[in-house]
């Protein structure tokens, strides 16, 4: 069962309907669940901002699936299954939201950690940390097969160990995160979606222990660094694909960031701690990439094992996964401000989640 903390519920309420006046509208949440190999389906409703499972949730899926992604036309999700090293493809109920699994499973290279698809939906990319390489496919637009390209496997520098991955907002380069070397390795991508490492600039040095990273529309690309409690800002050249540190970089978070994600307007970045269980909340300089802690950043309720964050695509609602709560955390997001509502509302789920995406 699916419990709610609505704290305030009138006052998240009244601040949604402050949210561009539109009709009322939902969106579905999928969280995976590892050690019980299972997706949580959840209804966001973005009118009060609470939850509700969808039938036949958690859906089943392969062993410890650590990562998810959507498809643009939202018709198909894409799971890695760590364990088994294999990627599980679900169609998407248009209606419904419900999750049926289409095999067999696409083989992928060891150790699956997570997964990236570039905007147009015709390539995806995975990170092996097992086998210290990515593995590229092409995506069918009709019924979401995937096919592994000719050059795949890519294999890296023994002991990269890549944990995240993200793309240019071209789609040209794909930049690929060692928490071992902490350093973030430059790739380009052709439109077959083979890889080359550029010839200058990679890997590029960050702080100790990096846990993720996210690239900005205007290319810049933010790192966290555990160890350290800074984020790295980066500006990616669109051109050469190489990284420089924006001015004033690394910046202070709280203790431990490990996830972050960025508005998708484009103007905040927002970091979670595992240390103090909170969020730090970024204003991000458009021109130079430079970031500004928000008024009253940090903010509290992010439980104590944030493991990603997601924002919904009008921009509308933060949401956390806390892995130790085995919960699902939702702030509302004051567009103008991007400051976090002080009330949060809580959905728990089975077992400890780790990633999750929202449909559109």
């Amino acid at each position: 069962m699916i419990t709610m903390q609505r704290a305030h519920l009138l006052w998240i309420c009244l601040a949604l309907a402050s949210l561009a006046g539109c009709a009322p509208s939902t969106h579905i949440v999928y969280v995976t669940l590892p050690s019980t190999n299972g997706i949580a389906a959840l209804r966001m409703r973005d009118a009060s901002g609470t939850f509700t499972e969808l039938v036949g949730t958690p859906f089943l899926v392969g062993s410890a699936p650590t990562a998810i992604a959507l498809g643009p036309s939202g018709r198909f999700a894409y799971v890695v299954n760590r364990n088994e090293d294999d990627i599980s493809l679900f169609k998407i109920n248009g209606t419904t939201g419900q999750l049926t699994e289409v095999p067999p499973r696409t083989q992928t290279g060891l150790g699956a950690a997570t997964l990236t698809m570039n905007a147009a939906g015709s390539l995806l990319f995975v990170a092996n940390q097992g086998s210290n390489s990515i593995s590229v496919y092409s995506v069918n637009s009709g019924d979401g097969t995937l096919k592994e390209i000719p050059s795949s496997p890519f294999v890296l520098l023994s002991g990269t160990n890549p944990a995240a991955l993200a793309l240019s907002s071209s789609g040209n380069y794909l930049y690929a995160l060692s928490g071992n070397l902490n350093a973030v390795f430059i790739f380009s991508v052709d439109s077959q979606g083979n890889l080359q490492q550029i010839p200058v600039g990679s890997p590029f040095f960050v702080g100790i222990a990096p846990l993720a990273l996210a690239m900005t529309a205007g290319n810049f690309l933010y790192v966290t660094n555990s160890n350290d409690n800074t984020v790295s800002g980066l500006k990616a050249d669109p051109t050469a694909g190489t990284l420089s540190p924006v001015p004033g970089s690394p910046f202070a978070t709280a203790t431990t960031p490990t996830a972050l994600v960025v508005h998708p307007k484009g103007g905040f970045l927002y970091v979670t701690n595992s240390g103090t269980a909170n969020v730090s909340a970024y204003q991000i300089d458009s021109k130079l990439g430079g970031l500004t802690p928000l008024t009253s950043s940090p903010f509290a309720g992010a439980g104590s094992g944030p493991t990603s964050a997601i924002i919904d695509v009008n921009g509308n609602f933060l949401l956390i996964c806390d892995h130790t709560g085995k919960t699902v955390t939702e702030y509302i997001i004051n567009q103008q401000t991007g400051a976090l509502s002080t009330n949060v509302v809580k959905a728990s789920v089975p077992s400890q989640p780790v990633a999750m995406v929202i449909a559109k």
